[in-house]
């Protein structure tokens, strides 16, 4: 009897070495975050070390600002169409919204509403899940995108009156939150809480402190747009005027990552799926492998 037990205690020993080797052998087919773009009338992935490939190279006519929500599905602004297109983690392109017109950037919330700005209209536009449409903000001068706090407060840039104006979580009351900007394009928090705005004809980057400190972070920009983050920290920023995609350290080192791109204005961090996948397997046979083990006598 105790040669039997002996044998069945070392069986989830086994399983979790298996479960092991599996991450390590998978996870190290997406280990890296990229970028999305628009160029050339399409989307072009650049990693992360500046390689340029084709994306999404048809269905879209003067794709703009785009979003993954948390299910790994990509969201445009196809402007020459007046929509809002989805395309599923295989690329499986579908409509998700009509007559959605002058649409530029697009961001989700934490909680999965999808925001569309229209600078003609000065509006934001909120989209459940099941593309029903409401008005979140009206009234704004030239929105180009939006971005949230932790708070859930937006944040959306004031074009000619060189403003960022804040909309109060739960009211929706609107406030000036910073000015004296230079044609401000985008607003992006960083992870440590910062607001950055990029001043399109400044040619600047202007950073906000969580205490209402401002200072010119970057300089020496040619027309830049939307800035996104990478999980190190480091900002990648649309150079439209020299049609390329400018790193900057959170030092404030620039590089330049890619460039020959066509007309990029709207940049998107992509999700790593394959890692999120594997930490779920990972965890559900490991659990199985330890309730075995706990049933043992």
């Amino acid at each position: 009897m105790a040669k039997a037990s002996s044998k069945a205690q070392s069986y989830p020993a086994l399983s979790l070495l298996l479960i092991v080797f599996f991450i390590l052998s998978i996870s190290s087919s997406h280990a890296q975050q990229y970028l999305l773009a628009n160029s050339s009338g399409g989307i072009v992935e650049v990693s992360l070390t500046g390689t340029v490939t084709p994306f999404i190279s048809s269905g879209l006519i003067g794709p703009a600002g785009m979003a993954y929500d948390s299910n790994g599905n990509l969201f445009v602004a196809d402007t020459g169409n007046h929509t809002i297109q989805k395309f599923d983690s295989s690329l499986n392109q579908s409509t998700f919204i009509t007559e959605a017109s002058n649409i530029y950037g697009l961001t989700f919330d934490s909680s999965g509403l999808l925001y569309a700005a229209q600078p003609t209209s000065g509006n934001i536009l909120k989209l459940t899940s099941g593309g029903v449409q409401s008005t979140f903000a009206t009234g704004l001068d030239q929105p180009r995108n939006i971005t949230f706090d932790s708070s859930g407060n937006g944040y959306v840039n004031g074009y000619f009156g060189g403003t960022i104006t804040k909309i109060a979580a739960g009211t929706g009351t609107q406030t000036t939150f910073a000015s004296g900007l230079s044609h401000p394009f985008d607003a992006t928090f960083d992870l440590t809480g910062n607001l950055f705005v990029s001043n399109q004809l400044g040619n600047t980057i202007t950073k906000i402190t969580p205490g209402g400190v401002t200072s010119t972070f970057a300089s020496g920009l040619n027309i830049p747009d939307e800035i996104v983050f990478d999980n190190n920290n480091n900002m990648y920023v649309a150079n439209n005027g020299t049609n390329s995609i400018i790193e900057i350290t959170p030092a404030g080192v620039e590089t330049t990552l890619a460039s020959g791109l066509s007309g990029v204005w709207f940049l998107t961090m992509a999700p790593e799926p394959g890692t999120w996948a594997l930490l779920a397997v990972g965890l559900i046979v490991i659990g199985v492998a330890l309730r075995k083990r706990h049933r043992v006598s």
